[in-house]
């Protein structure tokens, strides 16, 4: 999906697949793309009583971006 996207995005831009995915990752406080496992296994453990306390305002969703 994200090659995908990078891909789209390269073609309006001019740039390659490979510059728009660094571009991606450069914007990341992490310097890395979140993988999909990060997700699931985020979502898991929501699923769990011990998660029960806890709401969306207490996870980050933009993988420590800041707008």
């Amino acid at each position: 999906m994200l090659k995908n996207s990078a891909l789209t995005i390269a073609d309006r831009t001019g740039r390659s697949q490979a510059e728009e995915i660094a571009i991606m990752t450069a914007g990341n406080l992490q310097n890395r793309l979140v993988q999909p496992f990060e997700i699931a296994a985020l979502v898991a453990f929501g699923c769990l009583d011990a998660a029960k306390g806890l709401t969306m305002d207490d996870i980050q969703r933009n993988a420590g971006a800041m707008w």
